[in-house]
Order: structure tokens, then C-alpha cells, then sequence
């Protein structure tokens, strides 16, 4: 579970830094052996924009709780 609450406190670098992080997070989970279920929480404003860019995120199998 990645809790995606604290975008608020972050830079628009670290931001983008923060998706990239969650794209190598599930990347490593879909390629692992007995891959576990992602869940991404608190997912909203920026975050939620930039992760909704991703080509294929839609498809992803992972759980999103998205808060506005």
C-alpha cells in the first residue's frame, strides 16, 4: 500500500518524482514471481492527474481509493 496523502507538502518536481517511483513500484510487482496486489491511497489532485497520463494505467492491476 503506497499512501499518496502528503502531495500538499511537495514540490511540482517531487511530484513527478512520486509517480515515477509508484510506475517502478508496479513494474517490479508485475514482474515478480508470486507479484502481490498494489493499493494506492489518497489518490487526488496532481497525483492523480499525472498517474491518469500514464499510457495503460487504466489497465493497471492495482486497487486506487481515490478521495477528492
Amino acid at each position: 500500500m503506497i499512501d499518496l496523502d502528503f502531495q500538499e507538502l511537495m514540490r511540482p518536481n517531487e511530484l513527478s518524482s512520486l509517480v515515477q517511483q509508484v510506475m517502478y513500484s508496479y513494474g517490479c510487482i508485475r514482474r515478480a514471481e508470486k507479484p502481490l496486489r498494489l493499493v494506492l491511497t489518497s489518490v487526488k489532485g496532481e497525483v492523480k492527474t499525472k498517474l491518469e497520463k500514464i499510457k495503460g494505467f487504466d489497465s493497471w492491476l492495482v486497487t486506487v481509493v481515490v478521495r477528492k
